[in-house]
């Protein structure tokens, strides 16, 4: 997907026992969409059903009833009308088994430097607030983005990009090879309720069986620093 060069950090939130690990060994995790579909095992801001889905509206459904199944194949009734319109959630067994990491995007017009104390400023706002505790995380890394991607990029394949926030999703809204136009839609589309989260997405591809999937890319003190969440309150 196309990168997008008004984003200049990623925040990735996390409980503070992750911390040193993440950064010495720039270890980060995947999993399949599927883990956030279920509430069980999920704070309240990973819980999504329909992560992983797409969603478009269809009309005029209508539906066959079988009357007759044998040896020769089956037999099915006259059309008969459905509903006028509804609301369709699907996932290809493709995107259902590729594993996503997942990150804040800090875009340009949300930082200021602050030169003479050699200082990044920036701030969460109350969004510090549902993170802590809509996400459980107390703790936080900021990574430089175009380094953390080309350090990926060195052993991984993968797509990346911002998810687009919309309950309904038109084709073609995303700037992606044709392979990949359908995978798009189903991984980077959310909901617009969860659109205070500001999402940068990573699918490995192709997909695989095994979740959670562990990428490690070597230390990155030297392109990201950490602290506590509360402290990006102002």
């Amino acid at each position: 997907m196309q990168e997008d060069n008004r984003i200049l950090f990623f925040l990735k939130s996390m409980k503070s026992k992750h911390v040193e690990e993440t950064m010495k060994k720039g270890r980060f995790c995947f999993s399949h969409p599927c883990t956030f579909n279920k509430s069980a095992g999920n704070s309240p801001a990973q819980f999504d059903k329909w992560d992983g889905h797409s969603c478009s509206v269809a009309s005029h459904l209508v539906f066959a009833p079988i009357e007759k199944e044998d040896e020769h194949g089956i037999v099915y009734g006259k059309l008969r009308p459905l509903a006028k319109k509804a609301i369709i959630h699907m996932q290809m067994g493709e995107a259902k088994h590729t594993p996503i990491c997942c990150f804040r995007m800090i875009e340009k017009d949300e930082v200021s430097f602050d030169y003479e104390a050699k200082a990044l400023i920036y701030s969460l706002g109350k969004t510090a607030d549902r993170i802590i505790n809509e996400f459980g995380h107390d703790s936080y890394i900021i990574i430089q983005a175009e380094p953390f991607i080309e350090r990926l990029k060195k052993e991984n394949d993968f797509l990346c990009g911002a998810i687009i926030y919309k309950d309904i999703l038109q084709p073609g809204m995303f700037q992606i090879e044709d392979q990949y136009q359908e995978l798009a839609e189903q991984l980077y589309r959310k909901d617009n309720i969860f659109s205070w989260q500001k999402e940068y997405r990573f699918a490995l591809v192709p997909p695989t069986k095994d979740s959670p999937v562990f990428v490690e890319i070597g230390s990155i003190e030297d392109i990201a620093f950490s602290g506590k969440i509360a402290d990006l309150r102002e």
